[in-house]
């Protein structure tokens, strides 16, 4: 991380989290993507364990999941997927499991739903949007048809594909008008 004269990341830590300096979140993550372009160009074809702990402290913490923007940093792991170690993506499967209903960026809920089911496209991924569903928040409930919509459609299994058209049908039971609508629209998309 030296060629682009990134802070400390305790320091960091301390601007973005104890103060809740969104503009330095901001700044860091444009960093972050700059260093990993440069990395990869360069031949490293993994994500530095030291940014990916950094990240993972973040997603724990109360401030950055009240920053709008938070969503920002999500979209690093999708650029970067490739580049995420098999641990490193189990980690993340158990943050994003964590900190979703805690999101107050809508947007990071669609990306975490994204990432669920387009990029880990799993069992794990299913068995945590069931979770999910339960989601107190409506808001952040209307996501999770999204992801089960990218299993459904991406699914390598035919049995996964199936349960996920099946948790899409009992979302449209949901007691909010927008979770029902948001299945019924996945659905709609997965028969055309």
């Amino acid at each position: 991380m030296n060629p682009f004269d990134l802070q400390d990341l305790s320091e960091l830590t301390s601007d973005v989290l104890d103060r809740g300096e969104e503009q330095k979140l901001r700044e860091f993550i444009d960093k972050i993507d700059l260093y990993l372009i440069v990395a990869e160009s360069e031949g490293g074809n993994s994500f530095p364990d030291s940014v990916f702990g950094f990240v993972m402290g973040l997603m724990d913490s109360e401030t950055f999941l009240t920053m709008e923007g938070s969503s920002k940093l999500l979209l690093v792991f999708e650029t970067d997927w490739v580049r995420l170690s098999e641990d490193q993506k189990q980690k993340l499967l158990v943050s994003l499991g964590k900190a979703y209903a805690r999101f107050k960026d809508p947007m990071s809920c669609f990306i975490a739903s994204e990432l669920l089911g387009q990029y880990y496209c799993n069992e794990d991924a299913l068995s945590l949007l069931r979770q999910l569903k339960n989601t107190p928040s409506v808001t952040a409930r209307a996501f999770v048809p999204h992801g089960f919509e990218h299993i459904a459609r991406d699914a390598t299994k035919p049995g996964l594909q199936k349960q996920a058209i099946s948790e899409l049908r009992s979302l449209l039971r949901d007691p909010s008008n927008e979770v029902q609508a948001e299945a019924a629209e996945a659905l709609r998309k997965l028969s055309a």
